[in-house]
C-alpha cells in the first residue's frame, strides 16, 4: 500500500494533506511516512526469512533523528551498530 496519495487534487501522506503541513511548518521541508518505511523493511524481512541476514540502513544517506529512533525499535541489533563489533550485529 502507497500511503502517499492525492485527495482531490491534494497530496496528502498518511492521510495528512501535505498542504496543511506546508502551512504549519514552512516550506521547504522533508517529509516522511513511518507507514511506507515499516512496510518496506517487512518486505525485506519477509523476503529474507529462513536465510542468516542483516539489514542495514546508511545512517549518511538520511541522519534524520526520527528516522533512526524509528528504526531502532525494529532493529535487534541497533545497540550493537554503534557499541559493539561486526560479529555482534546479528
Amino acid at each position: 500500500m502507497d500511503h502517499f496519495s492525492y485527495k482531490e487534487d491534494i497530496l496528502h501522506a498518511e492521510e495528512v494533506s501535505i498542504q496543511e503541513i506546508a502551512k504549519e511548518v514552512g516550506t521547504p521541508f522533508y517529509i516522511y511516512s513511518t507507514a511506507t518505511l515499516r512496510r518496506h523493511f517487512d518486505l525485506f524481512e519477509s523476503a529474507l526469512s529462513g536465510v542468516d541476514h542483516l539489514i542495514c540502513y546508511a545512517v549518511k544517506a538520511a541522519s534524520n533523528q526520527a528516522i533512526l529512533k524509528t528504526l531502532a525499535k525494529w532493529c535487534r541489533w541497533w545497540p550493537y551498530r554503534f557499541f559493539g563489533s561486526w560479529k555482534n550485529w546479528c
